[in-house]
């Protein structure tokens, strides 16, 4: 521990013996660096967060301390602030763009109007872009850039994470000789772990992951069905629990295991989809109060299903089933004859609404849908935000984005500074 800290002072208290006499003063002066690091770190998890703040800005020793033992035993996910939706959107007839939305205000904006956090713009030594926003996570960003001024020998594809709210930038270590620009993946829960981790898809046999706490990509293997390997994966995806979820357009929702290595067929699993999403164009997987939820429209309703799962110890494995939650009436939200003319986009991580896309003849907007439930025995619905003229939905992917006050370990990676000045992308 640092030699800043004070020494822990012992006393013991005069006491009278029955004869009248007392017995000496005891003083006991014992380094804090010579505790075992499991009190310390039980003494710390009693302190507020505000004060571990402060004590995580001591020394790179205590930051290391703090960050990975003691946050994660002090912060609870559905306490972190919920602020809105990001969108990444990549359609043909719009700039392709990355926008915020404030889905709690009541008033109604234009969708595209708000942008992103100014203390990602100004942390970031690049301007953020459709292209190099990649994913987020639990109050983290991650994104992807290649610095053009570099020799073309050195031009690979870097990763950075960013935590918004308190500015905490780092550069990743590059893979290796082959970074190229491919989907990527962020895992990051601050009540698990204050480390994070990146998954870059590499084929449809292999994972990628970079660790934080060792600063090492490792490979592992996977091994799928053929007609799930061959249809297209949509890439946008969600963690959970050690585990990061992907859906497959045949029909499948993909749990890789991240946190671990297992055999081939451990590793990655197949899950099957409701029948209904097989006949619809989009669906759309997220966290809802700690729980997987899957949406998909199939006209006139929106159908909401959680995914169960039950542990075998005979067989050492999940088993998963999905159970019928609600159906929304879709019927009052004006929309173009058009079977795919509601797009669902996200869930609210804590709340019960849930978040479309839709078209109509007099432009498209974001809906936020609200099911019935025993406290409210009414569907409700309200537009967030318009669109001037018409947005294709299945080219745009809504993140709930969240906001984590406290730092994340970095390992052995580097905190980058502050950049002043973004360059040009």
């Amino acid at each position: 521990m640092d030699s800043q800290k004070s020494s822990l002072l012992v006393k013991r208290n005069k006491k009278k013996k029955k004869t009248g006499s007392t017995t000496d003063t005891l003083l006991v002066s014992h380094s804090f660096n010579d505790l075992p690091e499991d009190i310390v770190i039980d003494i710390l998890c009693r302190l507020p967060n505000k004060q571990l703040l402060r004590l995580a800005s001591v020394s790179k020793p205590w930051f290391r301390l703090i960050t990975a033992s003691c946050f994660p035993k002090t912060v609870m996910l559905s306490e972190l602030p919920y602020l809105g939706l990001l969108f990444r959107v990549e359609t043909v007839m719009h700039h392709a763009r990355v926008t915020f939305c404030n889905t709690d205000s009541m008033r109604v904006h234009c969708f595209g109007s708000a942008q992103l956090p100014n203390s990602c713009s100004k942390t970031l030594p690049f301007n953020v872009s459709a292209k190099s926003f990649v994913d987020c996570c639990n109050g983290l960003l991650l994104f992807c850039h290649r610095n053009r001024s570099e020799q073309a020998s050195d031009r690979l594809y870097q990763y950075y994470v960013l935590n918004s709210f308190t500015k905490q930038l780092v550069t990743v270590p590059k893979p290796g000789k082959t970074a190229l620009n491919i989907y990527a993946a962020l895992a990051y829960d601050p009540s698990e772990s204050s480390y994070y981790k990146i998954i870059r898809f590499q084929g449809l046999r292999c994972l990628n992951i970079y660790y934080s706490n060792t600063k090492i990509w490792k490979t592992l293997k996977f091994q799928l069905e053929n007609d799930v390997i061959k249809a297209k994966w949509v890439e946008q995806s969600i963690y959970y629990k050690g585990a990061i979820y992907r859906m497959s357009m045949s029909g499948h929702l993909i749990r890789f295991v991240v946190d671990e290595e297992l055999s081939l067929s451990e590793q990655a699993q197949a899950i099957d989809l409701p029948e209904v999403a097989k006949v619809s164009s989009r669906g759309c997987v997220g966290l809802n109060n700690n729980t997987i939820h899957f949406a998909v429209y199939h006209k006139p309703d929106l159908w909401i299903w959680v995914l169960e799962n039950n542990y075998c110890q005979n067989r050492n494995a999940y088993f998963f089933q999905w159970k019928l939650k609600c159906r929304f009436s879709c019927t009052r939200i004006p929309v173009l004859e058009n079977k795919y003319c509601i797009v669902p986009l996200a869930f609210h991580p804590t709340l019960n609404f849930f978040y479309v896309g839709t078209s109509s003849q007099w432009g498209s907007s974001l809906f936020c849908l609200k099911p019935r439930n025993e406290g409210r025995p009414r569907e409700y619905h309200r537009v967030i935000s318009y669109v001037h003229g018409h947005l294709n939905w299945n080219g745009v992917f809504a993140y709930p984005f969240l906001q984590c006050s406290l730092p994340f370990a970095t390992g052995l990676a580097i905190d980058q500074p502050e950049v002043a000045e973004a360059e040009g992308d």
